[in-house]
């Protein structure tokens, strides 16, 4: 019985620091397809990494677990370790076939990255677990060279998960020091159908001035919108309604994908991208599809979970927008 508490709790640090793992070299492998390796150091300075690691270790704790005392009693160490790899490809393709079950060209792109990542988490998890608490005795060379050979490789493990915690935890501290930090933007010379970017708290946020035309046609049902009355989504109380904004003209929202934080494109006319051919004025993500209407509003059938995220602001006089920085409670969507 003790033996099985020890494994659990090791089972538990172990899975903890191979998700960090995970989650970073999926952010790598999928941001290097996009080519867009410098929103790597944008990511470190959100909760998302963190939030999405202990969502993930939430849902996989009790099948890993279970999982991993069966296999210990049944296998010998090697074995254990391969069976650890083949987890994580399992529970890393199963993420992903999640989040793709409506973009089969999603899925083919990134099935790569996600078993490549799972196999080097579960390769971490098997080491960290089969980690040697003890030394064999001095006069067995061989034994002893075998254990210093896993302790070394469980070192690894444990510096690569550790150093993903550490990139996770940077998030957190960076929107505590600024949560009450805000910036003005003065928007008089802007026209209808223009917009630019401003940068809040390490990421773009679009104020996009939009014509009556374009009005009218957001206040419409739009059957083929996922979230059209934004309940699955983050913006300010006074601006839940279909144009999601305080003001109907401007559209005030962060310009990162919710679905793996890459940068969307503005396409004014409709046209350009493989995925949306109307001539409806949209978002489009060239990383893997996503679609947002001129609301913000993601379309069905694209990978992003939720609409574009609309930031805390206000309006100080007609002419300038004040966007606060996100606090720490906003970015956990408390």
């Amino acid at each position: 019985m003790t033996k099985i508490i020890i494994l659990t709790i090791r089972s538990i640090f172990a899975l903890f620091l191979a998700i960090q793992i995970w989650i970073w070299l999926r952010y790598a492998g999928a941001l290097w397809l996009s080519d867009s390796l410098g929103l790597m150091a944008g990511l470190l300075k959100s909760v998302n990494p963190l939030s999405t690691s202990l969502e993930g270790f939430q849902i996989f704790i009790f099948p890993t677990i279970v999982l991993t005392i069966l296999a210990h009693r049944k296998m010998s160490e090697r074995y254990l370790i391969l069976f650890s790899i083949l987890m994580g490809v399992l529970f890393s393709v199963l993420d992903l076939i999640h989040i793709s079950l409506a973009n089969m060209g999603f899925f083919l792109r990134q099935l790569w990255v996600y078993v490549s990542v799972g196999g080097i988490a579960g390769l971490a998890y098997g080491f960290i677990i089969d980690f040697p608490l003890r030394k064999a005795s001095p006069h067995d060379s061989e034994v002893n060279d075998v254990l210093e050979r896993r302790k070394f490789l469980g070192f690894i493990g444990l510096f690569a998960g550790s150093a993903g915690l550490l990139g996770s935890m940077a998030g957190p501290l960076y929107f505590w020091r600024n949560q009450n930090k805000f910036i003005d933007v003065n928007v008089a010379l802007l026209k209808e159908g223009e917009y630019f970017a401003v940068n809040v708290a390490n990421r773009p946020v679009w104020i996009l001035k939009r014509s009556p035309a374009v009005i009218r046609m957001l206040e419409q049902d739009n059957p083929r919108l996922l979230d059209p009355d934004s309940q699955a989504s983050k913006q300010p109380e006074q601006a839940r309604n279909p144009l999601r904004s305080i003001r109907p003209e401007y559209l005030v929202v962060y310009g990162v994908c919710t679905h793996l934080g890459c940068v969307p494109t503005y396409k004014p006319s409709g046209r350009g991208d493989q995925d949306n051919n109307s001539l409806e004025s949209h978002f489009y993500c060239p990383c893997h599809g996503g679609v947002f209407d001129l609301s913000g509003r993601v379309y069905i059938g694209t990978p992003p979970p939720v609409n574009l995220t609309v930031p805390s602001y206000e309006f100080v006089s007609d002419e300038v927008i004040r966007v606060y920085h996100p606090t720490l409670a906003e970015e956990w969507n408390a």
